[in-house]
């Protein structure tokens, strides 16, 4: 009697020891069938962080970038965009170039190489004789420019001789002989009536609103409209301070004509001056003068 009870018991517990082992080849307590076992549900903190490969795992499994991956990208000379010029470069000095054939909004050539006998200036003026921008009935109107009389009679400030063509075409000189504040040389010699009638080979003259144009607008010829430094009109008045312009065509025209008839008027003046052929210039105050008619109909 005492064997089948030992027997008994033996049993028993070989049975209670085999449940407790199945759920732990599963790895979920009281799950006896993988098959049927929940996917366990665990929180970010419960989770187990992924093993970190060994630094040669990571070498053999990551290849070193080449050079040509890790080195910064260098923009090839010809994929630059055009150099802005500097200081030593003059944007104006190939102004002549593929020049020939092209009118300018005013009708005048934007190069010529024949001389004008007149020129109609001011044909598509934006301003009113205020110097305000107006309306196409209100601006100023156009000036009749007589190139021929000023560049054969005596038409120089002091009445002696023809007015130079470098004392208006500035730029058609060499740059030895550039002063003041001129920068811009396109011509290798001094230009000169002679010069431009007689060699055929001639470059062209530049029309002056090729670089000074009308204000908001850009210029055929450079980036900018030419700006100048003017001094002080006094030096001796600490009000009076050096001014800078830009020279559209409205200033370079009224400083260059202004300039010119005012010193010859001046230099007319004592007795044994030369005489006007015509009678003096206009002065900056008569628009009407050079301006026929005052506004466009």
């Amino acid at each position: 009697m005492k064997l089948i009870i030992v027997l008994a018991v033996v049993l028993v517990y070989s049975a209670l020891m085999l449940t407790n082992a199945a759920p732990q080849q599963t790895g979920q307590p009281g799950c006896t069938c993988p098959c049927a076992c929940p996917t366990p549900t665990t929180t970010p903190a419960q989770q187990t962080p992924p093993a970190q490969p060994s630094p040669a795992v990571m070498t053999t499994a990551t290849p070193p970038l080449s050079p040509t991956a890790t080195a910064m990208p260098t923009a090839s000379p010809t994929a630059t965009s055009t150099p802005v010029p500097g200081p030593t470069d003059d944007p104006y000095a190939n102004a002549t170039k593929d020049c020939a054939g092209k009118v300018q909004a005013s009708g005048i050539p934007l190069c010529s190489t024949k001389q004008p006998t007149t020129s109609t200036l001011s044909k598509d003026s934006i301003l009113d004789r205020l110097y305000e921008l107006a309306a196409p009935g209100k601006r100023i109107g156009p000036v009749l420019f007589t190139h021929e009389a000023h560049t054969k009679p005596a038409y120089s400030i002091d009445g002696v001789r023809p007015v130079g063509c470098v004392e208006c075409h500035h730029t058609d000189q060499p740059k030895s002989a550039l002063t003041g504040r001129l920068k811009t040389s396109q011509r290798a010699d001094v230009l000169t009536a002679d010069l431009f009638t007689k060699t055929p080979a001639a470059s062209p003259v530049l029309s002056c609103r090729a670089c000074h144009a009308q204000k908001g607008k850009l210029p055929a010829v450079g980036q900018m409209i030419p700006l100048v430094t003017y001094p002080a009109a006094d030096p001796d008045d600490p009000d009076s301070k050096p001014e800078t312009v830009t020279l559209t065509n409205f200033e370079a025209y009224h400083r260059n004509c202004t300039a010119c008839h005012e010193k010859a008027i001046d230099a007319r003046k004592p007795p044994n001056a030369a005489k006007f052929i015509k009678g003096p210039p206009p002065k900056q105050t008569s628009c009407g003068a050079c301006h026929n008619p005052i506004t466009q109909t």
